[in-house]
């Protein structure tokens, strides 16, 4: 292999592992990826089934508020402890991964960035479109958000 695609194979290699980290959330300290692109996102909402099968439990230490003007969607945790690596889900088709929100802390995310299992974006669903908001923990959990209000 010469020099060239040697630097070309190492430049693909990087690429496919930042990629990688994007669709499985690496611990870098950010919430989530707002530069991820929206190839990267609608990947990981095809890997990502719903869970129907999973019993979704009411939690009113997390809220969510839809912004009537902008459409950015806000989760409030009023808990004592962080909410880490968590599926959002809303109205039960389309997901993006959080790495973290803190506790009695809140991370504004936009629609645009939730996608569909067939690589639909939520990005041009009015405000009012937003019905329901869940939480998906890592060990398959589902909590349903109070609300969405919209402010």
């Amino acid at each position: 292999m010469n020099a060239m695609n040697r630097k070309k194979t190492g430049l693909m290699l990087g690429t496919l592992a930042l990629s990688s980290m994007l669709l499985v959330g690496c611990n870098s300290g950010n919430e989530y990826h707002p530069n991820a692109e929206p190839t990267q996102l609608s990947a990981y909402a095809a890997t990502k089934p719903y869970p129907a099968n999973a019993q979704a439990q009411e939690d009113s230490r997390i809220t969510a508020v839809v912004n009537g003007q902008s459409g950015q969607l806000t989760i409030r945790n009023f808990s004592g402890g962080p909410l880490q690596d968590v599926d959002v889900w809303i109205n039960q088709a389309y997901v993006l991964h959080v790495n973290h929100i803190g506790a009695n802390g809140s991370i504004s995310l936009s629609p645009a960035d939730f996608y569909n299992a067939n690589g639909q974006s939520l990005g041009k669903t009015p405000p009012e479109g937003i019905r329901k908001v869940q939480i998906e923990t890592r060990d398959r959990q589902l909590y349903n958000a109070q609300g969405p209000q919209i402010e």
